[in-house]
């Protein structure tokens, strides 16, 4: 009796393990691919500072709904502002066109050409980061 119920406890201790193991390789594998971006809508500010308008944005994992904290946003030109501990950034330009480049520790850098800024005008962007695979099981 004792012997039947340390063979089923063995048994789903064994298929709790594959469960998990296959559960890991598939949230590696989800997050494979190119960092991406997609903008937003865009939407006039109610006290404008005149020739300036704001990127705001979050950071996610590339195929998860996972925020990225503290990633690095640098534009052009050395201004830089790190996201918040929960992907959120707000970065505050002057009108016209520029490149950002979005860095992490872990993930895949993502530049981002002929972003247009227009004065008065809060610009939304949804960064998402492919996973880099240092450090990760396969």
């Amino acid at each position: 009796m004792r012997t039947g119920v340390l063979k089923r406890f063995a048994l789903l201790v064994v298929l709790s393990l594959i469960f998990l193991g296959l559960n890991v390789k598939y949230s590696v594998a989800q997050s494979k691919g190119t960092s991406t971006f997609e903008l937003g809508k865009m939407k006039l500010q109610k006290n404008p500072i005149p020739g300036e308008g704001n990127l705001i944005g979050v950071v996610r994992v590339l195929g998860k709904r996972a925020k990225v904290p503290l990633a690095l946003i640098a534009m052009e030109g050395g201004r830089s502002i790190q996201a918040d501990t929960k992907g959120k950034f707000k970065l505050t330009m002057e009108q016209g066109t520029y490149t950002i480049k979005i860095a992490c520790s872990g993930y895949e850098e993502l530049v981002i050409e002929d972003v247009v800024v227009k004065g008065g005008t809060d610009h939304y962007i949804n960064i998402k980061l492919a996973t880099t695979n240092k450090g990760k099981f396969k």
